[in-house]
């Protein structure tokens, strides 16, 4: 309780106005997240994931920062990459295909999920499909 205080008096007043929740929330998901290695658990259970899924099997993934969806975003492109080749050369050299494609655009919680649910606010949808 000391160190949320600590972390709340250390916001400017302005900042502490603001209805964003106590301010040090962010500080201690950012403590946890670190000291959980949850984003290194998250890159590796994504490729272990993809790799595991049959021709057609598709993972569907929901973030609910930024954090993670940054992961999780880079993973799935990464799977749909194909040629790396320059563009100026006539045929491919590189042999590199796709793994896998997007199914949709990320999905967004509505107007009316959000007043529904509050916490569905930064929620992200993302889906992959193997190739």
């Amino acid at each position: 309780m000391e160190l949320a205080e600590i972390i709340k008096e250390a916001y400017p007043p302005s900042a502490r106005r603001k209805s964003t929740g106590h301010p040090a929330r962010k500080t201690f998901q950012a403590l946890r997240i670190e000291v959980n290695g949850e984003l290194e658990k998250l890159e590796n259970t994504i490729d272990v994931m993809f790799d595991r899924l049959e021709k057609g099997g598709r993972l569907s993934i929901i973030t609910f920062h930024s954090l993670e969806d940054r992961i999780v975003k880079k993973s799935f492109a990464s799977f749909c990459s194909g040629c790396t080749c320059p563009p100026e050369f006539p045929v491919c050299v590189c042999g590199k295909k796709p793994r896998g494609k997007l199914v949709f655009k990320v999905i967004e919680p509505s107007k009316e999920e959000i007043e529904r649910n509050f916490r569905s606010r930064s929620a992200k949808l993302r889906a992959v499909e193997k190739l």
